[in-house]
């Protein structure tokens, strides 16, 4: 569930599942390959993560299979990634640009 603070990112990207990780909320959008980076104090969106091209074009045909799950190791620093009727899981670790 989404802090207060950050109902209004919700509100203005269709944010679907989000976890805590290392002092930010993720959240996924709705039907894109992204995930935002919210600041939990003021719910402001302060990045994006890019998951264009995990899966490779054709490995999956449903429309349904949209990205839909995270979560956030903190022992690693690394978010897991995967989604509805996608074929794998994914271990990524975040890098700054």
């Amino acid at each position: 569930m989404l802090r207060p603070s950050c109902r209004r990112a919700h509100r203005s990207f269709g944010l679907d599942a989000s976890t805590s990780c290392a002092r930010e909320i993720y959240a996924n959008i709705w039907h894109a390959d992204r995930i935002a980076r919210i600041n939990p104090q003021t719910g402001a969106v302060v990045g994006w993560i890019d998951l264009t091209g995990f899966l490779a074009r054709g490995e999956v045909s449903d429309q349904g299979a949209v990205l839909n799950g995270i979560a956030y190791n903190d022992a690693t620093g690394r978010l897991f990634v995967t989604g509805k009727l996608w074929p794998k899981l994914f271990e990524i670790r975040l890098t700054r640009k």
